[in-house]
């Protein structure tokens, strides 16, 4: 998260797949705990400071 504070000037792409454990559902998955980070990140208001303080700008890869 704090990277995005440093990073230059550009278009960068993040790739994630955020997701929540639910039982019945996503005991299987291996992916399980890191989608439960990644959604924790992305509703962290530290998240929401940093893209306002260094003017980023979020868009959708169908606007590029």
């Amino acid at each position: 998260m704090f990277a995005l504070a440093h990073m230059p000037a550009g278009t960068y792409e993040i790739w994630c797949h955020p997701g929540f454990a639910e039982n019945g559902f996503s005991e299987g998955d291996p992916l399980r705990e890191q989608r439960c980070v990644e959604a924790a990140m992305l509703v962290d208001p530290l998240l929401s400071d940093i893209v306002l303080e260094k003017g980023i700008q979020l868009i959708s890869f169908r606007s590029l």
